[in-house]
């Protein structure tokens, strides 16, 4: 078991050259953003569960790549500091020391979306539902090398971010390889 924090800065705009273009290590203006969450590794014999919450918060300057400067941009209408949460849920069955099944769930859910309903803007919009089932088989195992058949099945569905306005995308995806490992 254990617990993350991660906090930091990072700018909003950079300064310009007298064309424009911005200047190389010059960023200001910088906006808040943090990440917070605890996860944890539970054991049964040959079945494992590991799990996972994280709460995320970005500056609306951020968010909305807004200039944080008085008098350079306004922020849009409508806008406000996002927040999310995270969770996980990943199990994997050892079969034996060769046979690995895996099954695992992802999920986002905005808390506060950066734009407001007022706005039109749908509250559901960002959120991510991910499942994932593969198998990893280990044909060759020695202590000084070792090769790994992985092979997994994904379907990924994000919500409102679709280019045909307030729909879902989706994605669905499979996955084979070979690690060689020595």
């Amino acid at each position: 078991m254990g617990a993350i924090a991660y906090y930091g800065q990072r700018p909003t705009f950079f300064l310009t050259d007298d064309t424009g273009a911005p200047i190389p290590g010059t960023g200001t203006g910088n906006a808040p953003f943090y990440r917070a969450g605890v996860y944890g590794a539970w054991y049964f014999g040959a079945f494992d569960i590991t799990t996972a919450y994280f709460h995320g918060r970005d500056s609306v300057f951020l968010a909305t790549a807004t200039p944080k400067s008085l008098g350079i941009a306004a922020l849009p209408p409508g806008s406000q500091a996002p927040t999310w949460n995270n969770g996980l849920f990943e199990a994997h069955y050892t079969v034996n020391p060769q046979l690995i099944l895996i099954a695992k769930y992802d999920m986002i859910r905005m808390g506060t979306p950066t734009f407001n309903a007022a706005t039109g803007f749908n509250p559901n919009t960002g959120n991510v539902d991910a499942w994932t089932i593969a198998y990893r088989y280990y044909p060759m195992m020695f202590s000084r090398a070792g090769l790994a058949w992985h092979v997994e099945y994904s379907h990924l569905q994000q919500k409102g971010v679709s280019q045909v306005f307030g729909t879902s995308a989706t994605n669905t995806s499979i996955f084979t390889g070979l690690d060689f490992d020595f």
